[in-house]
């Protein structure tokens, strides 16, 4: 799939030679065989295999992850809507993703039930029922929508009613990466269910993140991005042994040149540790 559209990429760049005007159709499905699929397909595919998903499922969400990538930047993609307030967007793109994914995940554990981000809850049905899959289909729709390549698919597994943390994980050389540089792991959004607090489960979060990290070749540090209102987070970093780097905080103006002040969220504090 990527070759064909290396191929068409290649192609492409020897029309401005011949002085053709581009067909907006072949740079889309150009973007659609090629960056697509490696930015956001592949990788939903890949994480659908590593957690023991079957080859059906995993290509229908990678299949579902490179529509999205495509729309990304896309000057076909339709503008959002604000559901509260002018900082929480929804696109056409989050509810058609979330319907595709859903629609795998349900087909796969047939009777599992499904809370989703725009669509809402669906109960499941008998023994399947004890498990309920969580789904946001764009992650950072506000950055999606500005064209800031700082957005996921997010999903989770609920069984019997019990989810008591999560974390995003961001290797080395992902496009994802907000914070991180050469030989750095990056995490962020470490959160824990309140009725879980104080019993060690983001502890236990975090020193699985830095088992990762020791593991992965070529690592010598971990970062993370924070708010300054976190600070019960901030106590529990700082006895992991990370400290504050102030010197590369940072306001997500510095990253979208263009943003409306109203939007401003930051400022954003960093946090490292160096790996022995």
């Amino acid at each position: 799939m990527t070759a064909a559209g290396e191929l068409e990429d290649v192609l492409l760049g020897l029309s401005r030679h011949t002085g053709e005007e581009p067909d907006p159709d072949r740079i889309l499905a150009m973007q659609r065989l090629k960056t697509a699929h490696y930015t956001v397909g592949a990788p939903l595919r890949a994480g659908a295999l590593l957690a023991g998903a079957d080859p059906d499922l995993a290509r229908a969400m990678g299949e579902a992850g490179a529509d999205l990538a495509a729309a990304f930047r896309s000057p076909t993609a339709i503008g959002p809507e604000a559901k509260t307030t002018h900082h929480d967007l929804v696109t056409v793109h989050d509810r058609h993703t979330e319907a595709r994914l859903v629609a795998a995940l349900t087909t796969a554990v047939p009777g599992s039930g499904v809370l989703g981000e725009e669509l809402g809850a669906q109960a499941g049905t008998g023994e399947a029922a004890r498990l309920t899959w969580i789904v946001d289909p764009i992650d950072g729709t506000s950055n999606f929508t500005h064209g800031f390549a700082m957005f996921s698919v997010s999903l989770a597994a609920e069984v019997d009613g019990e989810v008591a943390g999560s974390v995003v994980l961001t290797p080395p050389g992902s496009p994802l990466a907000e914070t991180s540089g050469d030989g750095e792991y990056e995490f962020r959004m470490l959160a824990v269910h309140p009725r879980f607090h104080r019993r060690g489960v983001g502890g236990a979060l975090l020193a699985e993140i830095v088992a990762r990290a020791r593991a992965e070749e070529g690592v010598d540090a971990v970062v993370l991005t924070t708010m300054p209102s976190m600070t019960d987070a901030h106590r529990m970093y700082e006895r992991a042994g990370f400290v504050r780097v102030p010197e590369r905080d940072w306001l997500l103006a510095d990253v979208v040149p263009d943003l409306d002040p109203a939007d401003e969220t930051g400022p954003f504090l960093v946090y490292r540790l160096a790996l022995d």
